[in-house]
This record gives structure tokens, sequence and C-alpha cells, in this order.
């Protein structure tokens, strides 16, 4: 009788576990995917894809030391950055602008590279598994855009990216999870308005994110006063938030080819100039790479297709993980609710913002020179935080995937294919040709 209640015990045990399992199977599916990648990638990478590493890292480190807002060089050169462990000033502009949130992980990691890698890493899979769950029926829409080998290069080391990707995610599932609740209560409400604070810190062109708000009204109602209250209180403490930290860093250029004034006159400039921003708008969107005059912009701008800037994947790596991340963002496509016309006005308003956004940023950071033309430097991993709205857009196919085991099999047979190969590329040193 012992021996058949101990079995009948573990059987149970078991069973439960693989519900559990069941139940979250996206996120664990996730975590599994990439805790041990990231942690190889921590530990023995030989080529990594690390974008503006050395600025990140110095302004990780000067925030984890205490000092949260950048110093100005003492010598008066204008550039703004922190001391190096031997006492002398380094400048790093485009990230002294970076608020601290961006960098919290590390602040964790009192300043040790990998240990501040590693939480790096875990929080942001942390963040993302959060989103899964709180974003329901749109989860494998989540899922899809955080298995992208780029946004997992991204939360591999101390990046203001890390944090800003992950965040975007949780902020959209969020808005996701309230616009299935039937009834939305006032400690959700609260939630919101501190995940609006906290929008606010992350990078700038993600306040592009808020007008997503609009989907609770059209989903509970626009006569609903407690709703518009919600949605006033969070829209408020995002633009806050964001006003307060552009103005604490006012003073900073945003790179090092420009002073301040020179950034502020640009930004003046482009205000001013709205006809030739709609031509820079419009050339960016479809000039020719090779046509720039940028040697640079191909590569900055093929980073979702080949997994980054630098440690560029081959087809053979990326085409399987991009077809599982295609094959997701359409899995319940026939099941998810509809999206009206106003809703589908707000996520394209997001969209369009962002983007918008992202061409001032670029025009800004070389003070305006070329406004009405191609805003150079604009990168395509910039737009990771819009491409869960941009997948909301997709219209009623009429597709489902069944959630039986050979679908699930061949998910995550594609992605553990390129993530296989993501590890070899990046851990193997290959023969250079002469």
């Amino acid at each position: 009788m012992a021996v058949s209640t101990a079995q009948h015990g573990r059987r149970a045990s078991r069973l439960s576990f693989l519900r559990m399992a069941e139940r979250f199977r996206l996120e664990l599916l996730y975590v599994l995917v990439t805790v041990p990648s990231g942690l190889l990638l921590i530990l023995f990478d030989r080529n990594p894809s690390r974008n503006d590493f050395d600025p990140h890292w110095d302004r990780a480190r000067q925030i984890a030391s205490g000092v949260l807002r950048a110093i100005p060089d003492p010598s008066g050169s204008g550039n703004y950055g922190g001391y190096d462990a031997a006492g002398n000033f380094v400048a790093f502009n485009n990230t002294a602008i970076n608020s601290p949130f961006l960098y919290f992980p590390s602040v964790l990691g009192g300043g040790h590279l990998r240990v501040s890698s590693l939480l790096t890493l875990l929080c942001c899979t942390a963040m993302v598994c959060a989103a899964i769950r709180l974003a329901q029926r749109y989860g494998t829409i989540v899922l899809a855009v955080a298995i992208l080998p780029t946004f997992f290069l991204s939360i591999v080391y101390p990046t203001a990216d890390a944090v800003t990707n992950a965040y975007a995610l949780l902020w959209v599932a969020y808005v996701l999870h309230l616009y299935q609740t039937p009834r939305i209560g006032g400690r959700r409400w609260i939630v919101l308005a501190l995940m609006g604070l906290l929008l606010g810190l992350i990078k700038v062109t993600c306040i592009a994110l808020a007008p997503l708000l609009l989907l609770l009204p059209a989903r509970a109602g626009w006569k609903d006063r407690t709703v518009w209250t919600g949605i006033v209180a969070a829209g408020f403490a995002t633009l806050a938030s964001a006003l307060a930290w552009m103005r604490m860093t006012r003073n900073i250029p945003p790179s090092a080819v420009i002073t301040a004034d020179d950034y502020h006159k640009g930004m003046s400039t482009i205000l001013h100039s709205p006809l030739r921003l709609l031509e820079s708008v419009w050339y960016t969107l479809i000039n020719p790479l090779d046509l720039t005059g940028d040697q640079y912009d191909t590569g900055r701008n093929i980073q979702l297709a080949v997994g980054a800037e630098f440690t560029q994947l081959p087809l053979t790596i990326m085409a399987p993980v991009l077809l599982a991340c295609m094959l997701l963002v359409v899995a319940r496509n026939a099941d998810l609710p509809r999206l009206d016309v106003v809703s589908r006005g707000a996520v394209t308003l997001s969209v369009v913002a962002f983007y918008v956004l992202n061409v001032i940023g670029m025009l800004a950071l070389f003070a305006a020179y070329s406004l009405g033309t191609y805003a150079g430097g604009m990168q395509s991993r910039y737009f990771i935080p819009i491409l869960a709205p941009m997948a909301l857009l997709l219209p009623n196919l009429g597709i489902r995937i069944n959630d039986g085991r050979m679908p699930r099999m061949l998910i995550t047979g594609l992605i553990v294919w390129s993530y296989v190969g993501l590890l070899c590329a990046h851990l193997i040193a290959f023969p250079h040709v002469a």
C-alpha cells in the first residue's frame, strides 16, 4: 500500500508538472531557448554583435556607481560622459542621454560585466515571459518578436536596447491584456499609470506607443469615464516622465559630432520645415540602401534579416527562425478579437508616429544637415518595439494553426535549428580569406 501510495504521488506530481508545462509552454519555450544560448554567448562569444558596446557599458558602470546623470567634460569640449577606473574622462554622448532605468540590471550587477550581462538577460527574459502571459490570445505575436535573433542579441549585454525592447513588449502586452478584460478595476489603472511612468524613461521614440491606449475605450465604450480617467492618467504619466528626463539632459548632445547648440538648432530647423521633413520621411522609406552615400547603411538596415549589423547570419540560419516567427504571428489569426476602425486608426497612428520620430531623431543627430534627403544612420533594430503593434494590423485571414503536437514540433524545430546555428556563428573562430 505504501509503495502504491508513493507511486500515485509521483504520478500525480508528473501530471501536475505536465499540466503546468502545457499552460506555460510558450514562456517555457522562450526560456529554454534564450537563457542557455545567452549564457553561452556571455561566457564564450568569439564574434560578438554588440552595437556601441563601450558607450553603453561606460554609462551602465556610471549608473551602477551611483552617478545617475552624465557629467560635462571638465576641459570644456562640450561632451558629456564620466571617469574611467584610472580617473580619465571618457565621453559617451550618445548613451549619456539614456535614463538610469534603461540600465537597471547593470546596477544590480555592481559594475561587473558578465554579472551585468547575465542579469540583463534574466531580467529581459522575465519581462518577455510576463508579456507573453499578459497578452493571452496575442501571446504568440509577443513570442514571434522576442524570438528574433536581433531581439535576442540585444539582451545578452548591457545596452539600452535590451530594456527598451523588452519593456516595450511588456507595455504592448499589458494594453492588450486590458483590451481583453471584460471589466477593468482600479488596481489595473494604477498599474497602467505606473507603467506609463517607465514607458517615458525608455527610448524617447517609444512615446509613440502611448496611442495604443485608445484601444481601451474602443473596447469598453467611449462613454465610460473610468476608462478615460485611466487613459489620461497613463498618458500624462508617460509624457511627464519623458519630458522631465529630457529637461534634465537638455544640455547633452546626442552624438559626438555635434554640440548641444547644434542639436537644438537642428531640431528647430526640422520642426520649422515640415515639408522638408516629409521629404525625408518619404526618401528614408524607399531610398535604395546602396545609393545613400554611406557604405554602412546596408548593414544597418538588414539587421532584422541577418540578425545583427555585426556577425551577420546567413540565410541557412535566419530563414527557419523567420518562418517560425511568421507562423507564430498567424497561429491564432482567425481567433483574435477584430479591431474596429477606431482601434486600427490608433494602432496605425502609433506605427506612423514611431517611424516619424525615428526619422526626426536621425536627422537631429547630425544637426539636420540631411533634412530633405535620406535620414542617415537609420537602423532596423530601432523598430523592434513597434513590430507587435504592426502585427495587430494584420487582417482576419481566417488562418488557424491547430494547437497540436506536429505544429508545435515544427515551430520549435525551426527555432532550435536557427539558434544552434547562431551559437555556432558566435562560438567558432572562423578562418579568414587572405
